[in-house]
């Protein structure tokens, strides 16, 4: 897109190369490092595109060569300065927006992320925003490498990220790390202990010693690998107590209770004709609300559309829009059907499922039911579940007193 800005500002030609030399002209082109382009061949033609310096000298080598050059069309900047040049508040005008224009291009007026999943789009922008590129901020001082280092620290789970400059954009990318496989780990002296009730299906220590073993019942709170190791002799003598920040990986079967109720009574909006609309335009970060409505709708949903202005895909300058649509709506009391109850019910649960999925959770058994009673829908039950369990825990010093006197 850049590109074909500096083509536009400067002017460029189409023309039409006829003749027995068009193909040594546009060697001689080459030769002598006039830019061409978008060269197509016809039957007894060729047609190019040429900047608009380049026309005359184009023209000396078609009469060396024996070659009709036409123009087609021209485009431009230069053609409409020409074309209006007698009409200078037009031109005035008009250089002032292509000041404008360049002027605002040499700042950031937008952040594009892509590829978050466990961080939110709106977390990571604000961020981005409030911390290290606030919107407005020149292109020239953004150092990507440092964000994307930066960003890296603040935020763990991300294992890749990429920071790109395209025209007034910030493009952020980045990939997140599976939480199932991560491994909390603390460089001082630590236990790792059970976060929920669980039966313990798997263990894999990397520092310290495992004290719980598979098929185990623990406890919230319980230790599953310990920091304090002691060394014994042959004699089975204490000789030596170290405490070294355990870690590992530790999984457990849960038991997760799930309990959901909502009426089977609920109000429907039906949508009246009465609507309402309005713009809203911002600079930078100023509104400004020409023609607000008054509202006086009781009962009314509010839908907004908000556009950045830009240029081409990639160059935003500081200027957007909204439209704000108020429509009138009257509320009716309906009641679900047994179906439509128990179809909002289990789409309920399955967000719930999905959300655990999300944390790298397992799914073993669901054993959720759903009823209806007393004018209510009940999802009720359990669900069985796989997941990581083990997190640091510091070291007390009863643990280290009560290892020392032994």
């Amino acid at each position: 897109m850049l590109k074909k800005l500096v083509k536009y500002i400067l002017g460029y030609y189409i023309l039409i190369l006829k003749g027995a030399g068009a193909d040594r002209l546009i060697n001689i082109c080459n030769t002598n490092q006039i830019k061409i382009w978008n060269i197509t061949k016809n039957e007894d033609a060729l047609t190019l595109c040429v900047y608009r310096k380049d026309y005359k000298r184009i023209l000396e080598f078609a009469e060396k060569t024996e070659t009709d050059v036409d123009i087609i069309l021209d485009k431009g900047i230069p053609f409409l300065l020409h074309k209006y040049r007698k009409r200078k508040c037009f031109l005035i005008g008009f250089l002032i927006f292509i000041f404008l224009v360049w002027k605002y291009t040499t700042f950031v007026w937008d952040i594009n992320i892509e590829g978050e999943g466990y961080y939110s789009f709106e977390e990571i922008e604000k961020r981005i925003k409030e911390n290290y590129v606030p919107i407005g901020s020149k292109v020239s001082d953004i150092n990507c490498k440092w964000l994307e280092d930066t960003l890296r620290e603040d935020y763990p789970e991300i294992s890749w990220i990429s920071c790109e400059l395209k025209g007034t954009q910030l493009n952020v990318t980045l990939t997140e790390t599976i939480r199932d496989d991560t491994v909390s780990e603390r460089n001082v002296p630590c236990n790792i202990v059970a976060s929920e009730d669980c039966i313990v299906t798997e263990i894999l220590v990397k520092n310290g010693v495992a004290v719980v073993e598979v098929g185990d019942e623990v406890k919230k709170g319980d230790i599953l690998i310990t920091g304090v190791v002691n060394i014994y002799n042959e004699y089975d003598e204490l000789i030596e107590t170290n405490y070294v920040p355990a870690s590992g990986f530790v999984y457990g079967q849960i038991k997760r209770s799930y309990e959901d109720e909502f009426d089977m009574n609920h109000y429907i909006k039906n949508y009246t004709e009465n609507k309402k609309t309005y713009y809203s335009f911002f600079i930078k970060e100023n509104i400004f609300e020409p023609f607000k409505h008054e509202n006086s709708f009781v009962n009314y949903d509010v839908i907004t559309d908000y556009k950045k202005v830009r240029i081409f895909d990639t160059f935003y300058i500081p200027f957007a829009y909204q439209k704000t649509t108020i429509s009138e709506y009257e509320p009716k009391l309906s009641t679900y059907t047994a179906g439509e109850a128990e179809e909002k019910a289990k789409n309920k649960l399955q967000v719930y499922i999905d959300d655990l999925r999300k944390k790298g959770v397992e799914i073993l058994e669901n054993n959720v039911k759903i009823s209806i009673r007393n004018g209510k829908c009940h999802a009720g039950g359990n669900l069985v579940t796989r997941e990581l369990v083990g997190i640091p825990s510091d070291i007390s010093l009863f643990e280290q007193g009560e290892d020392t006197e032994e």
